[in-house]
């Protein structure tokens, strides 16, 4: 004989073993549902950790030295630091939990008379490099959003 779930209530309606069944019948899917769910991934994560930032931020520094537009402005900047502050700064802004031991970047940029022309020259290389690196749209849209407010502190006005 078949019972259906109404008739089985129905019998242990008074009784503990029904709440003792359900909990029992429940249990494997909880835990399951635990074990499995896992959090979205940081935008550090999805750039590739350390080594993404790194590979990232070197060939961001390439495009601007192949840029016409701005290569001067780094002419006699210490690259080797550059590439350190900007590695920083992006694991920092990414949920990478790493420390930027750099300056603000109002004081950074400060006299510079950055114009809108090389700001925008310079978000180019980081689109060409995230591009090189094959760097999906949406997380490249991701990480210029962080990127962008800082175009008030760079610009100069």
């Amino acid at each position: 004989m078949q019972y259906t779930l109404a008739d089985m209530i129905q019998v242990f309606r008074n009784s503990r073993t029904l709440t003792l069944l359900l909990l029992i019948a429940l249990t494997p899917i909880s835990a399951c549902t635990l074990t499995t769910q896992r959090s979205a991934p940081t935008l550090y994560e999805e750039l590739g950790g350390a080594a993404g930032v790194d590979t990232l931020t070197t060939d961001f520094i390439r495009k601007i030295a192949a840029d016409e537009r701005i290569k001067g402005r780094y002419r006699d900047s210490d690259i080797g630091r550059f590439h350190r502050m900007m590695g920083e700064q992006m694991c920092l802004l990414t949920g990478g939990g790493c420390t930027y031991t750099g300056d603000d970047m109002l004081r950074t940029h400060a006299g510079m008379k950055i114009t809108r022309v090389e700001f925008t020259a310079i978000v180019e290389a980081l689109m060409l490099a995230m591009d090189k690196n094959n760097i999906p749209q949406g997380t490249q849209n991701r990480l210029l959003e962080l990127y962008a407010p800082m175009h008030n502190d760079i610009v100069d006005r």
